[in-house]
């Protein structure tokens, strides 16, 4: 199969006599990501979002608390997911459970601030959305689902 590259937005912005920006096809596509502080660390089914090894749990673990019930957790990692904050993108790195039976990505907003090395900021819970907050950084607005009203964010 050939990989074309397409033209991103970046490429109609230049001067005229400015560059383009090629993309491969195979981008990711959006995902959702759901906001949980009762999470004590992120959750993700898929491979491909961890940055790194996957370490093994020495033992057999599952998680519980989710709609399937019972998930064995098949290791730990660092994921990295990218979201559009504002008129930039923020790059959250974060611990995560891999569980390739969840159903959905969570991500603890909690565990992504380290005071121990800079990383400081807030989450914020409001009626109508929440909000994400590193110093330094525009910060990621995060709606509310209209169906089930949990804080979701596509990344």
């Amino acid at each position: 199969m050939d990989t074309v590259d397409l033209l991103s937005p970046l490429a109609y912005n230049t001067g005229l006599l400015g560059g383009i920006d090629l993309l491969p096809r195979d981008l990711p596509h959006p995902f959702a990501v759901i906001f949980d502080t009762s999470a004590s660390l992120a959750i993700s089914p898929c491979r491909a979002d961890f940055i790194g090894p996957i370490t093994p749990c020495p033992t057999e673990r599952k998680i519980g608390g989710l709609t399937q019930g019972l998930l064995l957790i098949e290791g730990t990692g660092v994921v990295e997911w990218t979201f559009k904050a504002g008129y930039r993108t923020l790059v959250v790195r974060s611990r995560c459970y891999f569980v390739p039976d969840a159903k959905a990505r969570l991500v603890s907003p909690q565990r992504l601030f380290d005071k121990s090395k800079g990383v400081t900021g807030q989450y914020i819970v409001e009626e109508d959305k929440s909000t994400l907050s590193f110093d330094g950084c525009d910060d990621l607005i995060v709606d509310y689902d209209t169906c089930c009203f949990l804080p979701i964010a596509m990344a």
